[in-house]
């Protein structure tokens, strides 16, 4: 998630997200404190689909231990 986190850690040995082993809040986290302009326009088991403030289409989808975030999704 280097885009909401990067600013303020920089990765490296340790648990710096205090998630002790375990991944299943992060998608959760994400969505709880997901950016104003960005407005939730589908939900799914593994993450969800989102639309900027130009109308511009996102995604964020869960595999495994990787969130797989994409800007600017065309039809």
């Amino acid at each position: 998630m280097p885009y909401g986190l990067q600013p303020y850690f920089t990765f490296g040995e340790g648990d710096i997200l205090s998630l002790g082993g375990r991944i299943f809040g992060a998608l959760a986290y994400l969505k709880a404190n997901l950016d104003p302009y960005l407005k939730v326009t589908g939900d799914r088991p593994d993450g969800f689909d989102f639309v900027d403030f130009q109308a511009r289409k996102g995604a964020v989808v869960r595999s495994g231990a990787v969130l797989d975030i994409r800007f600017n999704i065309t039809d």
